[in-house]
């Protein structure tokens, strides 16, 4: 009797293991689709899907950035836009910068720091270590600093980014910002601003 009492307990322990290996692969897994819709903001059911690949020490890509901010502040029912990560070798913060906002998606404030980093961006990115201007920045925003620093030691957050970039060497991004309209490569802010009008004007004629 006490043979078959020592078997279920042994049962009953494996299947709270196998439970809690379960709920934390779960877990994991809702963070990273978290993160993921994170980096995307208006309406996904528009006609307009732009996804860009950004570098935040890219001069061109803070003038992009603000274009699209004022684009979709203004139509802001006519676009989707998804954010991916491509930190060139030329920039020394890109990687820094890139790894600070992921992990500040990981908090739900990928676009506060996307703004903060854009709007700064001639501050810091002439710094020689721009690591303590990316930490007031993210106090600003008021993300858990505990939370981050843990993040920026997870080399899962590496492995986000390079996934990213390698995606977008695939698919041909060679600087930045590159943006794919409706699957359309489109290579510079203004260049995007014309297709952009482009198709705006073409649903208004529609």
């Amino acid at each position: 009797m006490a043979q078959k009492n020592k078997s279920v307990v042994a049962v009953i322990i494996v299947a709270v293991c196998v439970a809690v290996v379960v709920g934390v692969n779960y877990l994991q897994g809702q963070k990273t689709v978290q993160s993921a819709q994170g980096r995307a903001k208006g309406n996904p059911d528009s006609n307009i899907k732009v996804v860009e690949f950004i570098d935040f020490q890219c001069p061109a890509c803070a003038s992009g950035a603000k274009f699209l901010n004022k684009y979709i502040k203004d139509n802001p029912d006519q676009i989707h836009l998804e954010m991916k990560y491509f930190p060139l070798k030329g920039h020394v913060h890109g990687m820094l910068s890139a790894r600070f906002t992921e992990c500040a998606a990981r908090q739900g404030k990928f676009w506060e720091m996307h703004d903060k980093l854009i709007d700064n961006q001639s501050d810091w990115k002439k710094l020689i270590n721009a690591y303590p201007s990316f930490e007031v920045m993210a106090q600003q925003i008021n993300l858990d600093m505990t939370k981050l620093n843990t993040c920026l030691d997870d080399t899962r957050v590496d492995e986000v980014i390079n996934k990213h970039k390698e995606e977008g060497k695939q698919k041909g991004v060679r600087s930045t910002p590159t943006y794919f309209v409706n699957g359309q490569i489109v290579v510079g802010p203004g260049n995007l601003k014309k297709e952009l009008e482009k198709l705006s004007k073409g649903a208004s004629e529609n």
